[in-house]
């Protein structure tokens, strides 16, 4: 900065240390994320690793903990190379099912770069016409009310609940296009996770739940518009948006989906 340095660059350098604490890498492939050298833990009092570095190991990406053909964290190989305080925190990470890049988000935005919007959230997916790649394409409605899903179509409320042992209960109902009841499903996540991390969850694992029954008309309805929004925005960088990315990639696999709040 030099013996005088101006009231701009004064104020840029005081910030850094309190950048620092707040941002965070997002782990998408986790092919760009140094292991013990970024802030990525989702802990607001320190996002970095803690553990001693092992010095064989110290330049290793994030993507080296994984289970890349199953998307999943190495579970065994945490336990051997980190401490009980590190395993959890990284267990607690959700990995892109998409192998999207790692990027960088600010913890302590509570938007998280969200857009809130005022009307009635859904998002829908449909057979799109994109004459480059003929994916299904979003179409977006307004003022869905709570109502029985047209004949043909099933409802499917999910929801989670964060209980009092540090894990979260997520669940799901069906039900048919005369308010019957088709079958539920239920579920134990052994991780403390966020309310809206856990809202997402229990919708993801929904889609994948329902996605296997082969059902292809589904209204998915949750409790959460924080949710619902998100997934028809898809635009954030933050923990949160890793899953509600999931949950759109999912919706592609339907052809005629909604979410609604």
């Amino acid at each position: 900065m030099g013996v005088n340095p101006s009231y701009m660059w004064r104020s840029i350098l005081s910030a850094k240390d309190a950048i620092k604490v707040g941002c965070r890498r997002r782990i998408g492939d986790g092919a760009s994320t140094k292991v013990w050298k970024m802030s990525w833990l989702p802990c607001e009092e320190n996002g970095c690793v803690s553990t001693a570095v092992i010095p064989e190991l110290q330049d290793n990406n994030v993507q080296h903990l994984m289970h890349t053909n199953t998307n999943t964290w190495d579970s065994d190989l945490l336990a051997e190379l980190f401490d009980d305080r590190d395993c959890q925190l990284i267990q607690r990470v959700p990995i892109s099912l998409g192998q999207r890049s790692d990027s960088r988000f600010w913890l302590h935005d509570p938007r998280k770069s969200l857009r809130i919007c005022s009307h009635e959230s859904i998002i829908g997916m449909e057979t799109g016409s994109d004459l480059d790649n003929n994916k299904k394409q979003p179409v977006y409605a307004e003022n869905l009310s709570w109502s029985r899903p047209p004949v043909g179509w099933i409802t499917v409320n999910v929801d989670a609940a964060l209980c009092w042992d540090n894990c979260v209960g997520v669940g799901a109902v069906i039900r048919d296009s005369e308010e019957k009841f088709v079958r539920a499903r239920c579920g134990r996540i052994n991780d403390r996770w966020q309310p809206r991390e856990a809202e997402a969850l229990s919708l993801k694992i929904a889609l994948s739940w329902v996605l296997s029954l082969h059902y292809d008309h589904c209204i998915f309805q949750t409790d959460s518009k924080l949710l619902a929004e998100a997934c028809k925005s898809i635009d954030g960088d933050s923990y949160f948006h890793t899953i509600t990315l999931d949950c759109v990639d999912l919706c592609k696999h339907f052809n005629h989906v909604a979410i609604c709040a």
